[in-house]
């Protein structure tokens, strides 16, 4: 009896050991696994996708009309790696819009190579506006919003909504790495808040000489903040840049080389560009791009840009290299050092600065295209030396 008893105790340690064995295969094989829509609700399309024949650059068009079809209205797009494009949409809600409601979003992974556009996420959240983070990581911004999603889980992993009792949606704008938030209120004060929404610190126009700071940005380094000075609401006066670790040590250029100016950080390093006459420009005086010094403001170069055209945007630039793109009378050109700026935009195909997406290292270019409905139906991919 005694020989049985103790067989039966083996037996049971066995099964035990068994079972645990068994979970904790169970859990390494969930955590291998997306966690993704489920089966029923995951779609993939094939997309329909050519080769623009007589393009200064290797370009390629990817069909997404689609979309439209489906009720989705595509609003943004990233570059989260060199073949893979995430894409947001949003169901056409006017009463969703109207009441303030969130919208039925959702996000599309464009794979290059082979094509195809998979489903990854659909939720009811605010955000029309997508920004790269590291870590695999993505923020969905809408003007008091933030929502992290992780594009290789496929899952949302965090949400932040800015206190609005001051009308806090000037310009929100998040850090490169995602840790940090910078906004401007209402009585023109910038506020610098953690991923918890705590407060880190503020800057005062007062302090700066002025009566109203607007539409803080990021350097790319995320070490400092530029911001617009004015003695009117949203003016641009004057620029000051912050490091972000030290606001009180903010400055403001005094920089009046001309008649209009404003602050840009470069993809690939971390000057401060300043553009000079490319907004308002009715005189027609020499456009060009100044590159300074965030730590002293002082000019480093100017560079002469072209002045034949109606307008002008800066849309990609690389102090390194000398190399800049722009959206001119709404084609894309480039232009590196003192060059002429050459025309590399498909012919007959309307470019706008707000839809020209750059992968970081500037070998890619998306530019999302507009129906004559108006509405965005196809992506051109160009891809760079």
């Amino acid at each position: 009896m005694e020989s049985e008893a103790f067989d039966l105790k083996d037996w049971q340690k066995f099964i035990s050991i068994l079972l645990g064995f068994c979970c904790i295969l169970g859990l390494l094989a969930g955590c291998s696994q997306k966690e993704a829509l489920p089966e029923e609700n995951r779609l993939a399309y094939s997309l329909s996708s050519s080769v623009v024949e007589n393009s200064p650059v290797e370009t390629h068009t990817y069909d997404l009309s689609f979309l439209l079809q489906e009720n989705q209205m595509i609003l943004d797009c990233c570059w989260v790696d060199t073949n893979r494009l995430l894409c947001l949409t949003a169901s056409q809600n006017n009463e969703a819009a109207e009441e303030n409601l969130p919208s039925e979003i959702r996000l599309y992974m464009l794979y290059k190579g082979d094509s195809t556009l998979e489903l990854i996420y659909q939720g009811e959240q605010f955000g029309n506006q997508l920004q790269k983070l590291p870590q695999d990581k993505v923020a969905i911004l809408s003007a008091y919003s933030i929502t992290v999603f992780d594009y290789n889980r496929n899952q949302i992993v965090n949400e932040l909504e800015i206190n609005n009792d001051e009308e806090s949606g000037n310009h929100l704008a998040l850090s490169p790495n995602g840790s940090q938030i910078v906004y401007g209120d209402e009585n023109g004060m910038i506020h610098l808040v953690d991923e918890k929404n705590e407060t880190i610190g503020q800057l005062e126009p007062r302090d700066l000489g002025y009566n109203f700071l607007s539409n803080p940005i990021w350097s790319k380094d995320g070490n400092y903040i530029a911001c617009f000075c004015g003695y009117e609401p949203y003016s641009y006066d004057d620029i000051a840049i912050a490091p972000v670790d030290e606001l009180d040590n903010a400055q403001a250029l005094n920089y009046e080389a001309s008649e209009d100016f404003y602050p840009v950080w470069p993809d690939q390093g971390d000057h401060l560009l300043v553009l000079h006459n490319f907004y308002n420009n009715p005189d027609n005086l020499p456009r060009s791009l100044s590159v300074l010094n965030p730590d002293n403001g002082n000019e480093i170069k100017t560079i002469a840009l072209d002045n034949r055209f109606n307008s002008i945007s800066l849309i990609y630039a690389d102090t390194s290299t000398d190399i800049y793109y722009f959206v001119c009378d709404q084609q894309l050109y480039r232009q590196q050092g003192g060059q002429a700026a050459e025309c590399i935009s498909p012919q007959g195909l309307q470019v706008y600065s707000d839809m020209v997406r750059f992968l970081a290292n500037g070998q890619k270019c998306c530019i999302l295209a507009n129906d004559t409905a108006g509405n965005i139906s196809s992506l051109y991919v160009l891809e760079f030396d």
